[in-house]
């Protein structure tokens, strides 16, 4: 118990500070680094924060020794008994706490996503035969097997996929130009294609475990929005600059249409070919000059490593041996009383 409490502590800030120094990295790299890897690196990250007990590579900064039946620690050169210092029930009442918390996380997105399907289902209308076809020529390109059905909503304000195991298509029941229909749907398609519904369900899961952290949220939409972004490479990385063009058009129909739009559904889990306004024009800026961006991979290696010695900052011992004479001392030391008692 103690272990798993202070290893996601450590784990939380570690991981933290990484995220935040990578985020700053980012912001340097992104004008001349392609989106792909920068969505890699936050997987990276994500996957940093779940490994709560990571590897140790040689000497640690903070080494926690825990004995089977009498823990110690020596303080001012003296051995002291840890009992008052280290209360088992102080760690019981924080993972109780952590534990209602990361359930009741997982009750909340589980229950929204639930009501939103069921809502979708109720009120959404097949897809037309011209979005079927469309579809169907969009999954030959691309070479993907995956079974989703494809309807139209007019209680969503951006077109998305959701489900990750009986994936929906949902478009917003507008109006489209065929070229812009076939970019909106490749760009969801693409979300089936690399499976980005589990990688999302993956970083909602993170986040509930570290649901005390401020700051995981933050992390989780700066990934989010790679994820677009590297969704808009796939789509439109080999197309015209008309194309792209078009493309940047479509985006700021959906806003514009989402605007008249009073969205009365939400689901929990969905990829969106519209995320949010923050960062809107850096996402048209880097529509129109993909030709610049190069891969840099070596970035999201770094920032592996980075993880991986964030196991050096704390280590766990249990091989505890006291010899009885060891015991006796500490007992003697613990319990005698001072001179300045006796002599009172």
């Amino acid at each position: 118990m103690e272990k798993f409490v202070i290893s996601l502590i450590v784990c939380s800030l570690t991981m933290t500070f990484i995220a935040f120094m990578y985020e700053l990295l980012s912001k340097f790299l992104r004008k001349v680094q392609s989106s792909k890897w920068r969505y890699y690196g936050w997987i990276f990250i994500f996957v940093g924060f779940i490994a709560v007990f990571k590897p140790s590579f040689g000497s640690a900064a903070v080494t926690v020794t825990i004995g089977e039946w009498y823990n110690t620690v020596r303080a001012g050169g003296r051995i002291m008994s840890s009992d008052a210092l280290n209360d088992p029930f102080v760690f019981y009442v924080i993972f109780i706490v952590w534990l209602a918390g990361f359930l009741s996380g997982l009750c909340y997105f589980a229950v929204k996503q639930r009501r939103f399907i069921k809502g979708v289902n109720r009120i959404s209308k097949p897809a037309s035969s011209n979005i079927l076809r469309m579809v169907k020529k969009i999954v030959d390109e691309l070479g993907i097997n995956s079974n989703f059905k494809i309807i139209t909503l007019t209680e969503i304000t951006s077109p998305m996929v959701t489900g990750m195991f009986s994936p929906l298509l949902i478009l917003p029941e507008r109006r489209y130009e065929e070229e812009e229909l076939y970019l909106i749907l490749k760009h969801e398609i693409v979300h089936l294609k690399r499976h980005d519904l589990f990688v999302k369900a993956f970083m909602i899961f993170c986040g509930t475990v570290h649901w005390f952290n401020p700051f995981v949220r933050r992390f989780i939409r700066r990934a989010e929005r790679e994820g677009e972004l590297f969704c808009d490479e796939t789509v439109i990385g080999n197309e015209s600059e008309t194309m792209k063009k078009l493309y940047c058009r479509s985006i700021l129909d959906t806003v514009s249409a989402g605007k008249k739009t009073k969205a009365s559904l939400s689901p929990a889990l969905a990829s969106n070919f519209y995320f949010n306004k923050s960062g809107l024009k850096h996402r048209m800026s880097m529509i129109l000059s993909l030709n610049k961006k190069y891969s840099l991979g070596i970035v999201g290696v770094l920032v592996l490593v980075l993880i991986l010695y964030a196991g050096k900052v704390l280590t766990f011992s249990d091989n505890t041996d006291y010899r009885d004479e060891d015991v006796a001392q500490t007992t003697f030391l613990v319990t005698e009383p001072s001179e300045g008692n006796i002599n009172a």
